[in-house]
């Protein structure tokens, strides 16, 4: 069986750079709050939405609205998810939980419908 070459993307300088610090007890790489913003931000708009932003075709103003869009959106999906959760929990302990849970969640139930 033939060997593979070694394909290592670090260079000797970079491996010495992590050897030393996971010697060191860090477990990761300093990252500032800018690159958590484009990690977020990737994470919602996706590649082409980071490379975007990274390659200035867009303002920092316009990546920061898109991103408390974003978080807003998300956070109403998690708060519906939580209240469902709930609801479900609570109705499991009636006598009808499957009513009981159509009921709590009633309007979240009606906006779920697609309009065709």
């Amino acid at each position: 069986m033939a060997s593979l070459p070694n394909q290592n993307p670090l260079s000797p300088e970079d491996l010495a750079k992590v050897h030393r610090m996971r010697a060191g007890g860090q477990s990761s790489i300093p990252i500032d709050e800018f690159q958590m913003m484009i990690a977020e931000y990737g994470m919602y708009f996706g590649y082409e939405g980071m490379k975007a932003v990274l390659d200035d075709k867009m303002s920092m103003e316009q990546m920061t609205w898109q991103l408390v869009a974003a978080r807003k959106v998300r956070s109403g999906f998690m708060y519906d998810i939580s209240r469902s959760v709930l609801s479900a929990v609570g109705a499991v302990q009636t006598k009808n939980p499957s009513s009981t849970f159509k009921s709590m969640n009633n309007d979240l139930l009606k906006n779920s419908k697609a309009d065709v």
